[in-house]
């Protein structure tokens, strides 16, 4: 009878009946507070008509008929009966059922019971212990329905079931890293991995088939109870080592040691491992011997060869962790220590191809000095070995020589060896070193001519001498290991910069033959005269004016007026001489380099560059000489210093007097004048207008006063010279008086006085006027302030760079105290031309000649000027 057949039979015996339930079909909570005894006694009467209802009436696929909430949806219509619904199967309520609803009870009843009791014998599949698990508290109270099942004991198996459960769970995962760990040991696992595959679907397997089930009777304590796993065929004892095994894989060394284990037995057995064989024949021996490492290890009397057998990849910082692994005990001072010795140990190591390279140098040049400490390196990597503890410190600092000595730098130094044909033709042929060198390099560019190959010859020639050159140039015999790493740092600073540097060594040693031929096919000369070019443009200092400080100077010539003077180093490049070049010389210097270079278009910028300066000096020099020639006595007591070296700033210094009276103006390099060479040319243009000038001057006074056309450019000259004496210590030359005759008959002294006189004033009134004329004007003067380095700083800087040039203290302080710290360049030039005589001060002091009795005359005119400037200033 369906449920809506019984509601409408019983309709009239139960009339309120459905007023009892509320709207969602359910009874109320049948404990509240606060009710009163007529509303309990209403609710006890709600409950037991509620309980009439369900026991008459099957339902499926919905829990709407729950109360107690925990209920699930059976499929099955005997299965669909709620906790609550077994505590109404008694005797009391039984009468009541109708139908076949007793046997639906009956059914569910017998479904408990047969999974209670799969349960207490172990045959319950997984999937319905995991039901019951989930369900624990529903699952209780069902058992506590049940009159015959023992409440206690049902729940400690459940108990018990629950931790077999687990216990195959915690086997499988264990089992899956440890069938993945045998990878390393080249074992066969294929079966053990399709067993666990066809465990996937778990929930059809019976637990005792996974593990041995045991009673609850016969367990003392379940908590300390360990559930045998039998479904994967090891014994407990070889379960119990998986964790083992897996502890220790975590460490490379354990690994390494178990993986070369394994490779051997399967190399004895012709065959892959079974998961058997490894636990027996591959974990025991394995784990004997990475005991046995480990103890060493602690101890110190491994082998630095062992260690770096197992951890020779391994970095310093995984290699902590790594030993760390090794320590059980929770002391770990002992990592500390072995570590320090890895790593010294491994700088040592590291030094081994520097070491290598040195000595092959010492053997293949025959150097004669100190290298035993690279000789025991050497002997230490090679293959002397040593315990961890008895690594010797004297080697640690012997290492600490070779550090920077790379793998990369050993190999350049191995390539100066290969290419030794070559450094030795060149220290033969070339004992000049490096001077003589680009030399060479300047006339091999000249004899390559235009060709892109014999270009890339000449480029590769000096790229790769210039950076072994203090290797080729200056190793000495004697030397030893701290002077050969001195030179090998210049060696492998050009390394840095050119990585290709062995390999141009080694494409120039394949040229020898090329580089010989050359070097037969010019003369000493040539070799000579571009040496001289090289040392001129380096360290030469040209002069032109008035060099002999001749006060009445009158005719002159290029010899007089042009010099230049070159500082020559000896081998250990200091200053040894300066040697004088007068116009001469240099002109049969530029003859012979010009038959050098003449047609050559690559290789001669040297030449080119001497060319260009002295050409500026030569063109200076000649219009200089004109100047003075004719009168213009602005630049009588001129002259001006060029620097040739590329390296100083200001390169052009311009004198006008000497001594204390001296001025001076400085020729800096910008962007418009780059070089001394391009400023030359332009000084000189500069002094060619002003030729141009006085001599446009010259004939504006001709026409202006008519008088002066009675003499000549050379008789002016003599006037001038002459007529600034009058009313001076000096007697003027008896020979202007004939001379003045042409204008003034019978010219004499008191004659010329009185005309000197008479101009004198017209000239200071000009003056005079000219000064109140400038100073209505207002300028205004920007202030250049700077920042300046302290007095003591600048001296130390100008007396080091004095030294630094060749010259000595005292003289360096001489010229201190006439160019100031200010001035380096100016300095250097002082130096220059004070070094032979600093101590006599160069000051012109006008000669005394005997007075001679004065007229009245005289005594009226006192001189041309009375004041404090000269031509110079």
């Amino acid at each position: 009878m369906s449920c809506s057949e019984n509601d409408s039979t019983n309709s009239g015996s139960s009339p309120s009946r459905e007023a009892d339930f509320d709207e969602y079909g359910q009874f109320g909570y049948a404990l509240e507070p606060e009710y009163t005894e007529e509303e309990l006694h209403e609710m006890e009467a709600a409950e037991s008509s509620r309980n009439q209802d369900i026991l008459s009436n099957p339902r499926q696929f919905n829990t709407d008929w729950c109360s107690c909430t925990k209920c699930i949806v059976m499929p099955l219509l005997t299965e669909c009966l709620c906790c609550h619904e077994f505590t109404l199967f008694d005797d009391k309520f039984s009468a009541h059922l109708k139908g076949d609803s007793v046997k639906l009870l009956e059914d569910s009843i017998k479904v408990q019971n047969t999974a209670i009791i799969k349960m207490f014998e172990g045959e319950i599949m997984v999937k319905d212990l995991r039901l019951i698990i989930d369900k624990r508290d529903h699952f209780q109270k069902v058992v506590q329905s049940l009159t015959d099942v023992n409440e206690k004991s049902t729940m400690l198996t459940l108990n018990l079931r629950e931790k077999e459960l687990q216990a195959y769970m915690d086997t499988l995962k264990i089992v899956k890293d440890f069938l993945s760990y045998c990878i390393y040991c080249k074992a066969d696992t294929s079966e053990m991995e399709e067993k666990i595959r066809i465990l996937e679907n778990l929930g059809t397997f019976p637990l005792n088939h996974l593990v041995k089930t045991m009673q609850i009777d016969e367990i003392r304590d379940i908590e300390k109870h360990r559930p045998f796993v039998i479904i994967f065929e090891l014994s407990q004892d070889q379960l119990d080592v998986l964790p083992d095994i897996m502890e220790c894989s975590k460490g490379l060394l354990f690994t390494k040691l178990w993986e070369d284990r394994g490779i051997e037995l399967k190399k004895e057995k012709g065959s892959r491992l079974t998961i058997r064989e490894v636990l027996t024949e591959v974990w025991e021996p394995t784990a004997n011997l990475w005991k046995t490492i480990c103890q060493r290890l602690k101890r110190g009397d491994l082998f630095f060869s062992e260690f770096e057998r197992f951890f020779r990849n391994t970095e310093i910082g995984n290699l902590r962790d790594e030993l760390t692994l090794l320590e059980r005990e929770g002391n770990t001072k002992w990592v500390d220590k072995r570590l320090d010795q890895v790593e010294k140990y491994r700088n040592l190591k590291s030094c081994e191809f520097g070491a290598e390279a040195i000595l092959e140098v010492v053997k293949a040049f025959d150097l004669q000095g100190d290298f035993h400490q690279i000789n025991t390196i050497c002997k230490f990597t090679k293959g002397a070995d040593t315990n961890m503890n008895k690594l010797d410190k004297s080697l640690l600092k012997t290492c600490s020589v070779l550090r920077e000595v790379t793998k990369e730098r050993a190999e350049c130094l191995k390539t100066f060896i290969r290419c030794k044909q070559l450094v030795d033709w060149l220290r033969e042929s070339m004992p000049s070193g490096l001077k003589e060198l680009k030399v060479f390099v300047d006339l091999a560019s000249i004899s390559a001519g235009e060709g892109d190959m014999e270009i890339d010859k000449v480029n590769c020639l000096h790229s790769a001498t210039t950076g072994y050159a203090p290797l080729i140039f200056n190793l000495e015999k004697d030397c030893n290991t701290k002077i050969f790493l001195n030179k090998c740092q210049e060696v492998w600073k050009e390394l840095l910069a050119n990585p290709e540097l062995p390999r141009k060594l080694i494409d120039t040693n394949r040229q020898l033959a090329w580089l010989q031929t050359v070097k037969r096919s010019h003369g000493s000369v040539e070799v000579s005269s571009l040496q001289q070019a090289e040392a001129i443009n380096t360290k030469g200092i040209y002069q032109v004016g008035n060099l002999k400080k001749i006060e009445n100077l009158r005719k002159t010539n290029l010899n007089e007026v042009l010099e230049l003077r070159v500082s020559e180093d000896d081998q250990e490049g200091r200053v040894a001489h300066r040697k004088l070049y007068r116009y001469d010389q240099l002109h049969d210097l530029q003859s012979r380099l010009m038959l050098v270079a003449g047609k050559a278009e690559k290789g001669k910028d040297d030449v080119d560059r001497f060319m260009e300066i002295l050409d500026g000096a030569v063109r200076l020099g000649n219009i200089y000489a004109k100047l003075v020639e004719e009168g213009c006595v602005l630049f009588s007591q001129w002259h001006v210093k060029f620097l040739c070296d590329r390296g100083r700033l200001a390169c052009a210094f311009i004198y006008f007097g000497y001594g204390e009276d001296r001025q001076t103006l400085k020729g800096r390099v910008d962007e418009s004048s780059q070089d001394v060479s391009t400023i030359i040319p332009k000084i000189a243009k500069f002094l060619e207008q002003c030729h141009e000038n006085w001599l446009r001057y010259i004939d504006e006074k001709r026409e202006k006063y008519y008088c002066l056309n009675f003499f000549t450019i050379d008789q002016m000259v003599i006037l001038q010279q002459e007529l600034v004496k009058i009313g001076s210590n000096q007697e003027p030359s008896a020979l202007i008086y004939p001379l003045l005759s042409d204008v003034k008959q019978g010219c004499t002294r008191e004659d010329l006085v009185k005309a000197m006189s008479a101009a004198k004033e017209d000239v200071e009134q000009m003056d005079r006027r000219r000064q109140e004329e400038e100073e209505t004007k207002e300028s205004d003067e920007e202030v250049m302030v700077e920042v300046k380095e302290p007095d003591e700083v600048k001296t130390s800087k100008f007396l080091q760079e004095m030294i630094t040039a060749g010259y000595n203290m005292e003289l360096a302080k001489e010229a201190l105290k006439n160019v100031g710290p200010d001035d380096v360049d100016g300095g250097i030039v002082w130096c220059m031309d004070n070094e032979d005589d600093f101590q006599a001060m160069d000051v012109d002091e006008p000669g005394i000649t005997p007075g001679v009795p004065e007229e009245q005359a005289f005594s009226r005119f006192t001189g041309w000027t009375q004041s404090g400037q000269s031509l110079a200033s």
